[in-house]
């Protein structure tokens, strides 16, 4: 392959395609060994191309390659001998089947790619429900499609095909849990290799006996995808057509929007994510796919930030906490505590566990001062709203930790019979309770989810 290099573009992180080449730009300091990584999507052959630290500003590293396309390459960069995936990436190839239990054999080897997506959007129109209308919807699009007879289910198009239904709910928005690309599979990390000299033998007269390997722990997959991911490319094992996924997610928000809904998508970034990135994948989100708002999971968040963005002032935005700032966008109220403090006084007082009257109607009356506030009693965490009055305790035998997950104060209660059943009294008080539960909840001044 012949191809020129020349100094890039600072200004645009990640893969820029373009007529005569691409430009890569990526974090790398002065003082470190960088280079362009090129995977033929056809051949596999791997092409070194170095950026020297003449291509170097501040702690970025900027290369043009001329005289490639990009739609016959993967990528990734090598720093210090280390391979690294692009945290710009627009596309990530390798998981384009879920749980793929193949990628094995192939070293669950990732690269970043150039998305393939022209999508008409035509006179597309965000539809800026006010919070008093809100009535938000949370959902899993595997576990919200998977099992059932659409066409491809357990994707973003089976998802599309039950609008109509959320509709008739009265949804007005749909929170989509990520979306974006994560890990799901459990990678093995490879056991520490000893030196020679402190390796141990095993010896007749030895008092201590060598410790036998444990049996492997169950497999379990990151189902709802929280934890590191690559905020800027759509997971491609939730489209029919995973190279097309960026436009199915596009042809679903679209859809959302031309039935008067809004989509507002979950990230979760662990706590030492760059602020920049976090920001930069915000705008990202909101100018490319037009999604409606967020809701930001995480500690150490650049809240004051995201509610200062001036892109970012037409966006809903959903967060643990508010910071007190001065807003720059007061007209268009968007801003929403999201956490589960509403769910406690309500399951005490449906149940008879300690409940209190003040503390109930306190919860059914707040409001805030230039935020709002986002109400359920039971979520994706924990128990569902039938084990709220179902269980006394919780049974996660299944997942594998000896039942030590998930919180054990659950102010449940089985009204005499642990889990289901059959008796017609005990299942009349828990449709009772259940429809209780939906009122409150329906009838707080909050946004019910």
């Amino acid at each position: 392959m012949k191809y020129t290099i020349c100094e890039g573009d600072y200004e645009k992180m990640g893969v820029a395609g373009q007529e005569d080449g691409a430009v890569f730009t990526f974090h790398g300091e002065k003082e470190d060994e960088c280079s362009l990584l090129l995977i033929d999507k056809r051949t596999g052959e791997r092409i070194r191309i170095e950026v020297s630290d003449k291509f170097c500003l501040g702690s970025l590293r900027s290369v043009k390659v001329c005289g490639i396309s990009m739609k016959d390459y993967n990528y990734c960069y090598l720093i210090n001998g280390r391979e690294l995936l692009d945290d710009y990436a627009p596309a990530i190839a390798g998981r384009e089947i879920w749980n793929d239990e193949s990628r094995a054999d192939r070293g669950y080897e990732v690269y970043g790619t150039l998305s393939d997506s022209d999508f008409d959007w035509g006179e597309d129109i965000c539809p800026e429900i006010a919070p008093e209308d809100v009535i938000l919807y949370k959902l899993h699009i595997r576990g919200f499609t998977k099992g059932t007879r659409l066409r491809g289910n357990g994707t973003f198009a089976a998802a599309e095909e039950r609008i109509s239904s959320l509709r008739e709910l009265g949804i007005t928005t749909v929170e989509l849990m990520p979306v974006y690309e994560f890990e799901e599979m459990p990678i093995p990390e490879e056991p520490p290799k000893l030196p020679d000299y402190i390796r141990w033998e095993e010896q007749t007269d030895d008092l201590i006996r060598k410790q036998m390997p444990s049996p492997p722990a169950p497999k379990r997959l990151n189902y709802w995808g929280y934890g590191p991911g690559n905020y800027f490319a759509v997971k491609a094992s939730y489209a029919r057509k995973p190279l097309e996924a960026e436009s199915e997610l596009k042809h679903l928000i679209h859809s959302l929007h031309m039935n008067g809904m809004e989509c507002v998508m979950e990230m979760f970034f662990p706590e030492d994510t760059n602020h920049n990135l976090i920001l930069d994948a915000l705008r990202y989100w909101v100018r490319r796919f037009h999604v409606d708002g967020f809701h930001l999971m995480g500690v150490n968040l650049p809240v004051t930030a995201i509610v200062q963005d001036v892109i970012l002032s037409r966006t809903k935005i959903f967060v643990n906490d508010i910071p007190q700032v001065r807003q720059q966008q007061k007209k268009y109220e968007r801003l929403f505590v999201y956490r589960e403090e509403y769910q406690y006084p309500i399951r005490k007082m449906l149940n008879h566990i300690n409940g209190n009257l003040a503390e109930l109607v306190d919860k059914q009356r707040r409001q805030g001062h230039g935020f709002g506030y986002v109400n359920f009693v039971a979520g994706n965490n924990g128990f569902t709203l039938a084990d709220v009055f179902m269980y006394n305790d919780k049974h996660n035998e299944d997942n594998g930790e000896d039942n030590l997950d998930g919180d054990n104060w659950n102010f449940s209660n089985n009204y005499g019979v642990e889990g289901p059943s059959r008796r017609a009294a005990l299942v009349s008080i828990r449709l009772k309770q259940w429809k209780n539960a939906m009122a409150l909840t329906m009838l707080a001044q909050g946004v019910p989810l």
